[in-house]
């Protein structure tokens, strides 16, 4: 661990100044200023690269930096990490170019360590690892690329991290995984330790990880034809590896007990992609697919069984995303005649299409087939409709579609629309939701008096959960509960009073809105509900 903690500072301290850096929706107008401001930008990076300084040698020949998009790019960067058995001090990495960047939103953490151009001399490498490594051809070992992606969401704290690794004339190495949930507990932090330079300073650190689907894949691009000798002068044959493989998979697994049916499916499925694997030299990989995703404990990883049982193991040539590809024929049809594909199968293009995942990323062509579905009332066609509109800045028929979404009772369209609203004006929003629509008049909540009802729908309308939202609605319900005394309902009120006046200072809208919702509850209250809810004389 110790050899990597130079590398894992010079790393961190350069991510910390990037998120810094990175622009927030708040600050995404400031760009002008920001641009403007490059000399004290470069400033924070280069105190972080002299932070990184404290842990290892390291020089760099340029920085540029991005303000707008909040990327961070460094050229030149060699680093001097001290090892313990390099008393030469001959290991000397050089990365040609380094970016770092972020997507720059409070409720996601979006961001890319890429690293080009990677040569790691086999000084590097303790002297076990350094002879092999030589003895392959690997000296240096020069990586074309590598990148790290991760997305956390702050919200659910879910984490998708994406690791890709092209190493010359060698392979491309991918690993993926998704969390339901990902974060450390039991975090301390020893002062002392941070004070001797930051070794072991976190302590006792916990990780809680729900894992959802995992893949890791290896594609030969003459890695095997290097190790190939080595492997014949040792096994004689190289068609035994599999065989091999079996054996000790199988002794490992079953650890002395009977094998389970699912033990020896998995193993039989690795002897058989081994095999294949020697024979073409072309790529393997495995994947972990649970049903649900799982809890990863040490318990889980001291039972083998329960392990394979739980992670659902699989091993082959193609990775899992292949399943998800949308077929040719299926795509044609739905862009030249969406109307002859069953709405599930419009909804599977369009998503596809949307992503990027299982079809060639069209924005416009998933429009085009999500309209369609979600106007038919299809609220998971609204909710990425309205992630289509949001990708291309039309706020509005974002905006339109989240309502859709939100009348549907999709949860996931609140956050949506609430980030519409903020970019759009009062008069907007309103048209967006009188053109959706509010519910229908609750009949029952009048004719009972329940003004305690009244007060739950207005607060349903505002937040829009599981049904549409809508201000003009929320108002006239609160109102009727506030003149039978409900105080809840008038507090309701003084709030959508201050937020929407105070937004509200040229069009005049939410006086409008306000004007035309009283005389509607004036007519209410003087039809029968004041009868209702006071002591007559």
């Amino acid at each position: 661990m110790r050899p990597l903690r130079p590398i894992l500072a010079c790393t961190t301290a350069i991510a910390l100044a990037t998120a810094a850096l990175a622009p927030s929706p708040a600050t995404a107008q400031m760009a002008p200023v920001l641009e403007g401001s490059r000399v004290l930008i470069s400033m924070i990076v280069q105190t972080a690269l002299s932070f990184a300084r404290t842990a290892v040698q390291l020089t760099y020949d340029g920085i540029a930096v991005d303000a707008r998009s909040g990327e961070v790019t460094i050229t030149g960067l060699t680093l001097h990490p001290e090892l313990d058995w390099d008393s030469e001090r001959a290991c000397s990495v050089r990365i040609e170019r380094v970016t770092l960047a972020d997507g720059g939103r409070f409720d996601r953490i979006d961001g890319l360590l890429g690293l080009s151009g990677v040569t790691v001399p086999s000084a590097c490498l303790d002297p076990g690892s350094s002879t092999i490594a030589a003895a392959l051809g690997f000296d240096p070992i020069v990586a074309e690329t590598v990148a790290i992606d991760a997305a956390y969401d702050v919200a659910s704290s879910a984490l998708s991290l994406d690791i890709t690794a092209s190493l010359a004339d060698a392979a491309t190495i991918t690993a993926a995984a998704d969390f339901d949930y990902f974060y450390f507990q039991n975090v301390s932090i020893d002062q002392e330790a941070v004070a001797d330079g930051g070794e072991e300073a976190i302590e006792d650190a916990e990780p809680l990880a729900i894992l959802s689907s995992a893949e890791i894949s290896l594609v030969n691009r003459g890695l095997f034809e290097s190790v190939e000798p080595m492997l014949n002068a040792q096994l004689g044959d190289l068609s035994a590896v599999p065989a091999i493989a079996q054996a000790g998979l199988m002794g490992a697994l079953s650890q002395g007990s009977a094998p389970t049916p699912e033990t020896v499916a998995f193993v039989e499925q690795v002897t058989a992609e081994l095999a294949r694997f020697v024979e073409q030299k072309d790529s393997i990989v495995v994947t972990l697919a649970p049903e649900v995703p799982v809890l990863l404990e040490e318990e889980l990883f001291d039972d083998p069984v329960a392990a394979i049982t739980a992670l659902s193991p699989r091993v082959g040539a193609l990775p899992a995303a292949r399943d998800a590809v949308v077929p040719l024929s299926t795509v044609e049809i739905g862009l030249a005649t969406p109307e002859a594909l069953s709405p599930a199968e419009r909804l599977a293009l369009g998503r596809a299409l949307l992503t990027g995942e299982g079809a060639p990323r069209s924005r416009e062509a998933a429009i085009a087939l999500l309209e369609g579905l979600s106007s038919a009332g299809d609220s998971d066609a609204a909710l990425l409709l309205a992630e289509a509109y949001a990708a291309g800045r039309v706020y509005d028929r974002a905006y339109a579609s989240a309502l859709q979404a939100m009348a549907g009772g999709k949860a996931a369209a609140v956050p949506m629309a609430d980030a519409m609203e903020a970019k759009l004006d009062l008069a907007a929003i309103i048209a967006a939701q009188e053109a959706v629509g509010g519910i229908a008049e609750d009949a029952a909540l009048i004719e009972a008096g329940d003004l305690g009802g009244m007060r739950a729908l207005a607060e349903r309308l505002v937040a829009g959960l599981n049904g549409p939202r809508h201000y003009a609605d929320a108002l006239y319900w609160a109102s009727l509960a506030a003149a039978g005394g409900d105080r809840a309902a008038a507090a309701l009120i003084g709030r959508l009073d201050r937020r929407f006046l105070a937004r509200d200072e040229e069009t005049a809208t939410w006086g409008e809105v306000s004007a035309a919702v009283s005389a509607r509850a004036l007519a209410t209250w003087s039809a029968g509900l004041a009868a209702r809810v006071t002591p007559q004389p």
